[in-house]
């Protein structure tokens, strides 16, 4: 299942006055999968992506990026010195 977390934060508009400014984080993690997080402007978003990364893994279609498979394999080999 999918983690969906409020993000509030503030950023500086480009009239110098600071704003409050919200996202969405997606964290996806199943199994042996590494996990997957991407951020978005709305919380319908997150729970799109989310809910189609979770699809795609159990019909076996999803295929992680290389940068995610990196990180699994040093975590693992971290583990296992």
């Amino acid at each position: 299942m999918a983690m969906i977390r409020k993000r509030v934060g503030k950023k500086k508009g480009t009239d110098g006055k600071v704003r409050k400014t919200t996202t969405w984080q997606a964290v996806v993690r199943r199994g042996d999968h590494p996990a997957q997080t991407k951020t978005f402007k709305t919380k319908r978003e997150s729970e799109v992506w989310s809910t189609s990364i979770e699809d795609a893994i159990n019909k076996d279609e999803y295929i992680p990026s290389p940068e995610s498979v990196l990180v699994m394999v040093a975590k693992k080999q971290k583990r296992h010195s």
